[in-house]
């Protein structure tokens, strides 16, 4: 006889691994002078990306799913929010479909992002909701008091710590 609690893992599991398979040709490697930083996908040639990977001025370049890298120019960026926009050329690249409902405390999530080319996958919680905020409290990623204090990122899940 079959544990139920077995197959139920079982079946999430896979779910889990077709969810992070759609997902992965969206998720791409950014380099820049500065250092590394994972980005995805957004619109046909629009890739989102952390601002603060980028340098002011230079190069950037996108690795994709497949081993290839294309050059990226940077379309806009918001310093406030740490949120850069990059165009390449490649319209083939399907978007990540994003959703426009905002999870519940406590709900699952899964985090797909790509280290040093490299596809990766974590499974955490959301630990937050911080969807009450005003633009006008948004101080940035970049040490500012407001993103310090509501935000947080649980790792531990995918570096082997407890």
């Amino acid at each position: 006889m079959t544990d139920p609690s077995a197959t139920i893992l079982s079946s999430f599991s896979s779910a889990l691994a077709e969810l992070v398979a759609r997902t992965k040709p969206a998720i791409v490697s950014v380099h820049s002078h500065r250092l590394r930083a994972s980005g995805f996908v957004w619109k046909p040639g629009l890739i989102v990306t952390a601002d603060e990977a980028l340098a002011d001025e230079g190069e950037v370049s996108v690795k994709l799913a497949d081993g290839t890298t294309r050059p990226a120019s940077i379309a806009g960026r918001d310093h406030t929010t740490d949120i850069a926009l990059l165009r390449f050329e490649d319209k083939n690249i399907a978007p990540v479909a994003l959703s426009s409902v905002v999870p519940d405390l406590g709900s699952l999530s899964v985090v797909v992002a790509a280290e040093h080319g490299v596809p990766t996958a974590a499974l955490g919680t959301v630990s937050l909701r911080a969807h009450r905020l005003r633009r006008s409290d948004w101080h940035g990623c970049r040490g500012g008091a407001t993103c310090s204090r509501h935000s947080e990122r649980d790792d531990r899940s995918d570096r082997g710590k407890a």
